[in-house]
């Protein structure tokens, strides 16, 4: 990947928020059909054109998002069941 495809996809992903994802036109192969899935992570922008003769996919890593911040999940606390079989 080039350092201006990196730049391209880097720019459509400007504003996403983590888990975040989105449709847009692939700038790689100009189709016009919202071909190119984008997906942010805390860490990483992937990317992938579902067109097959397009071929673009991959991660750019080393990308921060400043609003991350790790959900702590309930504890699980079983209950016996008490309804008729």
């Amino acid at each position: 990947m080039t350092k201006i495809e990196r730049t391209q996809v880097k720019e459509l992903a400007a504003g996403m928020g983590p888990w975040e994802s989105k449709r847009v036109d692939c700038p790689f192969c100009s189709k016009g059909d919202n071909s190119l899935s984008i997906t942010r992570t805390p860490v990483l922008i992937l990317y992938n054109c579902y067109h097959a003769s397009c071929g673009a996919h991959g991660g750019i890593g080393g990308v921060k998002v400043q609003s991350f911040r790790l959900e702590t999940l309930k504890e699980f606390t079983p209950r016996p069941y008490t309804g008729v079989i």
